[in-house]
């Protein structure tokens, strides 16, 4: 959904099995490996890849049947370690993972971002309710879907967000007689 004329600042990574030879369970690690980016927006140049603080050579536009404009890139990373170790992925029910590009300065977590959303969506509405107004039902009401659809993501991922960090583990919630539940 896009409410302002400003593109979306995340990207998706996957594995670029063709460039790379297949999946290769066998081989040996390397420290380089292609990934294949996909910039729904259409926005994002070969310049606004290499400028991410993510070690990327090699990059270069793609063809693909999918929407949105690809990339293929060549990512370094240590030999223990996988590719997307090295990415700093958002992972939630919404996207299975996504960069996410910061909009304040270096600060990319999710969870500081969020913060930083609701602490200024709370000024707005006490501080500056007649703004608040023309966003509800004025001038800029078209920012009201994007509000209550960020407010609805936030509520189902935020707890879990917050729960995984403390306890610096995964946490899978499932419910009873689900298709995911222990039998």
């Amino acid at each position: 959904m896009l409410v302002t004329n400003s593109p979306p600042n995340w990207l998706t990574f996957n594995y670029d099995s063709e460039s790379n030879g297949g999946f290769g369970l066998n081989k040996p690690r390397l420290r380089e490996t292609y990934v294949t980016i996909n910039d729904i927006s259409c926005s994002k140049s070969k310049g606004d890849i290499a400028a991410l603080s993510l070690s990327l050579d090699q990059i270069e536009y793609q063809t693909s049947e999918y929407p949105g404009l690809h990339f293929k890139a060549l990512i370094k990373h240590p030999e223990e370690e996988y590719w997307h170790g090295v990415l700093k992925q958002h992972r939630s029910p919404y996207t299975s993972s996504s960069v996410i590009i910061p909009i304040f300065g270096s600060v990319g977590e999710y969870r500081a971002i969020c913060v930083a959303l609701l602490y200024s969506l709370s000024i707005l509405v006490r501080y500056r309710p007649s703004i608040w107004r023309e966003v509800v039902s004025g001038k800029h009401e078209n920012y009201l879907a994007l509000i209550e659809e960020f407010l609805d993501v936030y509520e189902r991922i935020a707890p879990q967000e917050f729960l995984e960090n403390l306890l610096s583990k995964p946490i899978h919630v499932t419910q009873s007689g689900s298709m995911f539940a222990n039998m």
